[in-house]
């Protein structure tokens, strides 16, 4: 999925598409390999603007990991109050869930791997960081949440975690 993924400034449209696209910066998906190459072919629809002077590799990670983020918080249905469970919280998609729970006025622990990684998640705004490579680290949630556990634990991954929904 990763090599599916391109950007940069785009050099021609075919005739039904509006011509104001040549020489904008975007970023699509190819649908299939090929984010690799100098040159690629996307469909007008996949083409995601972005301003003139980005710093491309970031901008297709945004257009990845914010799909992903945002799906899994509209599918999770976040509310106020509610204690949401960030595993790779340093990561693409995890650091973005973490500060669009926080804007729903979640309550966020950040789980990840790492001293500096925890940092991050902290600094991103979750209340509490736990370490999920250490033992243990269910139980510090379940400890940071007052022993319920998670309410919401958006993650496409599947990890053995204190209750969720």
């Amino acid at each position: 999925m990763l090599d599916s993924l391109v950007a940069g400034r785009l050099d021609a449209v075919g005739e039904q598409v509006d011509q104001a696209w040549p020489g904008r910066c975007t970023v699509a998906g190819t649908g299939e390999a090929g984010g690799f190459a100098e040159r690629a072919v996307a469909a007008v629809v996949d083409l995601f603007p972005v301003p003139d002077d980005p710093v491309l590799p970031e901008a297709t990670a945004f257009h990845s990991d914010g799909s992903t983020a945002l799906g899994l918080v509209e599918n999770a249905g976040t509310a106020a109050g509610e204690w949401v469970l960030v595993e790779a919280a340093a990561g693409g998609a995890g650091s973005l869930l973490v500060q669009l729970a926080r804007a729903a006025a979640a309550r966020v622990v950040g789980a990840a791997g790492g001293s500096r990684k925890l940092d991050l998640a902290r600094e991103l705004g979750a209340e509490v960081v736990v370490g999920y490579t250490q033992p243990g680290w269910n139980e510090e949630v379940l400890h940071a949440t007052g022993g319920s556990g998670a309410d919401v634990r958006p993650a496409p991954a599947v990890r053995s975690s204190p209750r969720s929904r």
